[in-house]
């Protein structure tokens, strides 16, 4: 039994020897020097413990099938996007802007694929309930679609008067669709979401997690779907920090920050 737990106890030094060198050669190389002096740290300290932990949300690339979908959008995107940037957008596209605007303009280009354009209006709204009542009023005047895409997306007695809202415009015909995600809206998922989909609109849960189905698309279970957006009628969009819930996340957190934008 001692030769046997030599063994083991030999196999488990040359192999921790063996992660620590290997990541000490690779974390370096995908990762900000705070970040990778972190990794480093606890892989040195726990080199199995290390390992498995960095190999599930260490990564900083998306799993292959996200960028597969990603590339074949884009490129199903492609003839349509130029035709809105030569021909829908030639009067509005690259307008006048300051240096830090043109910094900022590149990147939103880089993760989009899309230009800035003029001719848009933007409100900042600090405040949830000011910021649910506009959506709800937009919602109200809807004539052709809502879309709707949150991180969290929550039934509760503030915001009660979306779901009224949405159930309204379902029933005047208007298209009504919404995305949230698998693990911050879970609850609504599981007790909620039946309210909408029994009016008529089409609920879709983004990111599902399968821990027994961890597949090319799902390897990242740490890479959540944040975003915060609504689209109506391709006339006003809202975006930023709100989430659809009651503003303390009860008694937990405050949302503080809220855009809305018009065309035209």
């Amino acid at each position: 039994m001692s030769d046997i737990s030599a063994l083991f106890l030999w196999l488990y030094n040359i192999s921790s020897f063996c992660i620590r060198i290997g990541m000490l050669c690779y974390v370096p190389l995908k990762h900000e020097p705070p970040t990778a002096v972190a990794w480093l740290l606890a892989i040195n300290i726990w080199p199995w413990g290390g390992l498995i932990l960095y190999s599930l949300i260490g990564s900083t690339g998306l799993p292959r099938e996200r960028l597969r979908r990603r590339s074949k959008l884009l490129s199903e995107l492609g003839s349509v996007l130029h035709d809105l940037r030569v021909h829908v957008l030639s009067e509005v596209n690259n307008p006048a802007l300051k240096e830090d605007q043109t910094r900022i303009s590149y990147m939103a280009y880089k993760m989009v694929d899309m230009n800035p354009v003029a001719g848009n209006t933007v409100e900042l709204l600090s405040d949830f309930e000011e910021y649910l009542d506009r959506l709800c009023h937009d919602i109200d005047n809807a004539e052709r679609y809502v879309n709707l895409l949150y991180y969290i997306f929550a039934y509760d007695d503030l915001t009660k008067k979306l779901f009224d809202s949405l159930e309204r415009a379902a029933k005047r015909g208007v298209k009504c669709h919404l995305l949230v995600d698998s693990v911050g809206s879970k609850k609504f998922l599981r007790r909620h979401a039946y309210l909408l989909r029994g009016s008529g609109i089409k609920v879709v849960e983004v990111l599902p997690i399968r821990l027994l189905r961890r597949t090319t698309f799902t390897a990242r279970y740490d890479i959540r779907n944040h975003r915060k957006i609504a689209v109506i009628d391709g006339q006003v969009a809202y975006t930023g920090s709100h989430n659809i819930i009651e503003p303390s996340y009860n008694m937990k957190a405050r949302g503080d920050f809220g855009a809305i934008f018009r065309s035209g």
